[in-house]
């Protein structure tokens, strides 16, 4: 079984190859703290697979949809637990809008 899954992220590492493109799509996870502002709470680092041939350009924001295809796991340099995502068969449409990337440093991105 397969999950169609549709979320917006910020494109980042965009490789190409023989038989398909790949980019690394960061979701931010949006919470209401204890004032009531909003605050990213954690961030999701999405792999998606693109046909051969996609155009998609880092430093962009985009809304990606496709075929959830792997779930995998690891621990992060401080000892936290993680987990990653591969979306195969995905397409994505940039957003356009007030977006001005600010960093590719995930600490520092504008989402």
């Amino acid at each position: 079984m397969s999950y169609e899954i549709k979320f917006d992220g910020y494109v980042t590492e965009v490789k190409n190859f023989t038989w398909g493109v790949t980019a690394k799509v960061i979701h931010s996870v949006r919470a209401l703290n204890a004032k009531g502002e909003w605050e990213t709470a954690s961030k999701e680092y999405v792999d998606c697979v693109f046909a051969v041939g996609t155009v998609i350009e880092e430093n962009t924001r985009v809304t990606v949809t496709g075929k959830a295809s792997k779930l995998g796991a690891y621990l992060s340099k401080d000892g936290t637990p993680k987990a990653t995502l591969k979306i195969s068969n995905a397409t994505f449409t940039p957003i356009v809008g007030n977006v001005t990337p600010i960093s590719t440093e995930p600490d520092l991105l504008p989402f």
